[in-house]
C-alpha cells in the first residue's frame, strides 16, 4: 500500500547533496506536486533554487519517516513564501533516524525526581531532548519529570540525566547544565514539541542541525 504526505505534516526538506536543513508544512498536495510553506525572512536560501533536488522526510508515529525527493519547480512569495515541488520518488518508508533540528529557548522548567524537587532554565529544545540550566548536580542515569512552563501553556514529560556539567565560558559560575532525554514521551507530547520547533524556526529563522 502506498503512502503520500498530506497537508498539515511537518517534513524536514533539505536539498540533495547538502545544504540547509528546514522543517516545512505541507500545504497542498496533488499529483506529482507538493507545495510546501517555507520559512523565510529574507531571500531565499540556496537550498530553494529553482531546478535544486529536495529530500523530504516526515516522521511517523512508529518512528519510522517518509521519505521522497523532489524538484523545486516554483517559488511563491505570498504570506511568508512557499515552495512547489515536482515529486520525483514515491513516498517511503525508511527505519533510520531523523536529524534532530534545536533551537535556543529561555523557558523555565520543574523539575522533580524520586529524591528532590527543583527547578531550571530550558536553554536549548530538540524533539527528543534539551539542554537544562540548573544549580545543582542532579547525578547521571537519574529519572526525572519535566514541566516546562511553554508559552502556550505547561508541557509535562519525562526524562532521563544523561550528564551535568559546569561550563563557566557558557553560564554563570555554579550553574550545572544538565543534558536530558526525553522518555515515556507519548505521540501527542512528540507531536506537540515538533509543531512548537517549527513555529518557532519559521518566526526567528534559526535553527542548529546535529
Amino acid at each position: 500500500m502506498s503512502e503520500e504526505f498530506s497537508p498539515g505534516v511537518v517534513v524536514e526538506a533539505q536539498g540533495v547533496g547538502g545544504g540547509t536543513t528546514y522543517w516545512s508544512e505541507v500545504k497542498a498536495v496533488g499529483s506529482q506536486r507538493l507545495e510546501l510553506w517555507a520559512p523565510r525572512s529574507g531571500p531565499w536560501d540556496l537550498s530553494f533554487r529553482l531546478g535544486r533536488e529536495m529530500l523530504l522526510k516526515a516522521p511517523m508515529a512508529d518512528g519510522e519517516i517518509l521519505q521522497s525527493r523532489g524538484k523545486v519547480v516554483g517559488l511563491e512569495e505570498e504570506s511568508g513564501g512557499w515552495i512547489v515541488l515536482q515529486v520525483l520518488d514515491q513516498p517511503h518508508r525508511e527505519p533510520q533516524r531523523r536529524k534532530e533540528l534545536r533551537i535556543p529557548v529561555n523557558i523555565p522548567a520543574g523539575l522533580t525526581s524520586v529524591e528532590w524537587t527543583g527547578k531550571g532554565t530550558v536553554k536549548n529544545l530538540s524533539a527528543s531532548g534539551c539542554i537544562v540550566a540548573t544549580q545543582w548536580d542532579g547525578g547521571n542515569g537519574v529519572c526525572l519529570a519535566l514541566a516546562l512552563e511553554m508559552p502556550e501553556g505547561r508541557f509535562q514529560t519525562g526524562g532521563r540525566l544523561l550528564s551535568s556539567t559546569q561550563n563557566a565560558k557558557m553560564e554563570p559560575t555554579g550553574t550545572w547544565l544538565w543534558s536530558v532525554r526525553f522518555e515515556r514521551m507519548s505521540d501527542e507530547e512528540d507531536a506537540v514539541l515538533v509543531r512548537y520547533i517549527y513555529e518557532y524556526q519559521r518566526k526567528h529563522g534559526v535553527w542548529v542541525v546535529s
